[in-house]
């Protein structure tokens, strides 16, 4: 998915026609999502979840768009796996239930929040095969939208993801549960529907209406089902893979062709790219299909078989490339749950700047990625695992930014072949299934032959990103290097690249850090002018780089943020063991605060500190130790 808020409208073209430096530092669309609905649904799922297999929904509505009302019935068809089923759980949440059959039998069901239980007639043993039909009707308060777009004509369109399909549609709403698709939607004849999988056939339903059958025959589970309708013009191109031929569709405004046409063309691009490089298309006897929505829940969606795009990104290249290779990781490998949410997120993230890669080359990727590098703390979701992440950072950047690192960072560790291979081995291995990180985890092991678990561990099962700081001294020929990993969380095990600058000669050499703080000897005859840490950005970390020669003295290294808010890192350089204060002043010679008071060891330190019943304006940090004062100016604005 894509996210609507704080999005850039940055095409890939004005991406290339800048300058490099330009294009280093420039900004693309952000993925956050809006989060405003996450509280209203509990994820614990009941445990009669895990005591049936949903097999197939036959979803058939009646949409009145003036009334904004829906009705009609689900069949729902389900396997049982335990002995002595007898109480059927699904979600439904705001609409009214009228009715519940078993073949000829009137159901007894209760309700309880967002919760549907429904007494079979009588008890299933586990391997029974049955089926239920739901009669509802009502107006749905989230899922399902009724809009007018920007040309004032009516648009409805859902969005499930990742727990609203249960608001017009009674559902099992775990993304763990794929199954078979039927849907059925009755709208005014004037209206275009497009829904999951092909269209079957268009049948009229009296007084002015028309009723369209759309099946998806491969699975697919709850958030991923979608419909949408309107006075669309399609636009088709054929897409031809092994043999095969298959429409690449556009359901649009009529008032925009122009633009859709540019974006199928763009989007048959991408579909080639991504069947050589991952498999070929899940969905290769369907169809890949958009439709334009006046979309206020996000800036796209990546619905199986149709992605929902909002109408300012409609042929933006880079959410195009997002959305659709999400039809790979995201609907054709479903995660088992939203935990494992960057599985799909850090994927298309990656694999949208791979496109990047293939189209434009080396050194637009490269910008790419060091734009993305600058959007991972961007909303404070890299202060969590981006495994599991909270629900309210669970479409926060990390998760599509840190995500696309792990894999980046992965390819430059096994090399290019090797990640390909692990790529189209996930794929093989886990299409149409449910996956996990560990599912991942094993494929690369498997793969390369080599233990990954303490990678993931400090990148995926963990919070944060390494902090690096770095001097050097020379002696004797010799560069003395000292990093030191300031984050608070995790010390990571890190393959590191270092190039020292001389005033004759340049040369870069790999390192392995290990702990916390390490020093290194480096046979370096030339004088040094400088040493860069990462210089070709293949690790994602803060550092202080480049790195110059720090004086023999205790001194302040950086206070950031500056300006800050409500909280100051400051770091600092103690040459020898030895008493450190560090002081706050304002700048008319008033001592406010004392920070810190104590002895500190050789090394890098950082010191945090809250700010308490301080008013907004300039102030002097003052460190104070046995042998000098060192000072530097911070304003604090709130």
């Amino acid at each position: 998915m894509y996210s609507k808020i704080k999005i850039l409208s940055v095409l890939i073209f004005q991406f290339i026609c800048t300058v490099l430096i330009q294009a280093q530092s420039s900004e693309f669309p952000i993925y956050k999502h809006h989060n405003t609905y996450l509280s209203l649904f509990n994820t614990t799922l009941d445990s009669n979840f895990e005591k049936y297999d949903v097999l197939k929904y036959k979803i058939n509505l009646s949409i009145n768009p003036d009334s904004r009302e829906i009705s009609g019935n689900v069949d729902f068809q389900f396997e049982v796996l335990e002995n002595n089923f007898s109480i059927l759980m699904l979600n439904l949440n705001g609409l009214q239930v009228d009715s519940i059959k078993q073949e000829s039998n009137w159901l007894n069901y209760n309700r309880q929040q967002n919760e549907l239980y429904i007494t079979l007639g009588q008890p299933l043993q586990s391997g029974s095969l049955d089926s239920i039909s739901i009669f509802y009707h009502g107006v749905p308060i989230k899922g399902m939208y009724f809009r007018n777009n920007k040309f004032n004509n009516k648009v409805i369109y859902t969005h499930n993801e990742p727990y609203d399909a249960q608001y017009w549609f009674p559902c099992k709403d775990d993304p763990s549960d794929k199954a078979l698709l039927d849907v059925w939607i009755t709208v005014p004849q004037n209206l275009k529907v497009v829904s999951n999988g092909i269209l079957t056939e268009t049948t009229p339903a009296g007084q002015g209406k028309l009723k369209y059958y759309w099946k998806e025959s491969y699975p697919i589970s709850t958030y991923l089902i979608s419909m949408a309708a309107s006075n669309y013009d399609i636009i088709s191109n054929p897409f031809n893979w092994n043999l095969i031929q298959f429409p690449v569709e556009y359901y649009i405004y009529p008032e925009e062709v122009s633009r859709g046409n540019a974006a199928i063309s763009n989007t048959i691009e991408m579909l080639d790219f991504f069947s050589n490089y991952i498999g070929s298309y899940p969905f290769l006897l369907e169809k890949y299909a958009m439709v334009e929505v006046p979309f206020q829940e996000a800036a796209a969606m990546e619905n199986q078989t149709i992605t929902t795009m909002d109408e300012p990104v409609i042929d933006n290249e880079s959410v195009i490339a997002h959305e659709l290779v999400h039809q790979w990781w995201g609907d054709a490998l479903t995660p088992s749950s939203f935990n494992d949410i960057w599985l799909n997120e850090g994927f298309a993230t990656y694999f949208d700047a791979l496109f990047i890669e293939h189209k434009f080359g080396e050194d637009v990727f490269k910008a790419r990625m060091i734009s993305s590098s600058s959007q991972v703390s961007s909303d404070g979701s890299v202060d969590y695992a981006i495994y599991n992440p909270p629900m309210q950072f669970l479409f926060g950047s990390a998760v599509y930014h840190k995500g696309a690192w792990v894999l980046h960072m992965l390819r430059n560790e096994l090399g290019k072949d090797v990640f390909k291979t692990i790529i189209r081995n996930y794929y093989n291995n886990f299409i149409y299934k449910n996956v996990s990180t560990n599912d991942f985890i094993d494929i690369c092991e498997n793969v390369s032959g080599r233990s990954l678990h303490k990678y993931f561990d400090q990148w995926v099962f963990s919070p944060g990103i390494p902090n690096l700081f770095a001097s050097w001294t020379q002696k004797n020929n010799n560069a003395i290097i000292r990093i030191d990993q300031m984050q608070n969380e995790t010390i990571y095990e890190l393959n590191l690249d270092l190039k020292l600058i001389g005033l004759t000669r340049d040369t870069t050499f790999s390192i392995t850090i290990f702990s916390q703080n390490e020093e290194y000897v480096i046979p370096f005859s030339d004088q040094i002018s400088q040493l860069i840490l990462d210089p070709e950005n293949k690790v994602l970390n803060i550092n202080n780089g480049p790195v110059y020669l720090i004086p023999n003295r205790t001194e302040l290294i950086q206070l950031f943020p500056n300006p800050f808010n409500s909280e100051l890192n400051i770091f600092y350089r103690v040459k020898k063991l030895q008493n450190i204060r560090i002081e706050l002043w304002d700048i008319l010679g008033k001592k406010i605060k004392t920070l810190q008071n104590e002895k500190k060891q050789i090394g890098t330190h950082k010191l945090t500190w809250k700010v308490e019943n301080l008013a907004s304006g300039t102030y002097i940090c003052v460190l104070k130790s046995e042998s000098n004062i060192d000072k530097r100016k911070v304003v604090l604005i709130k």
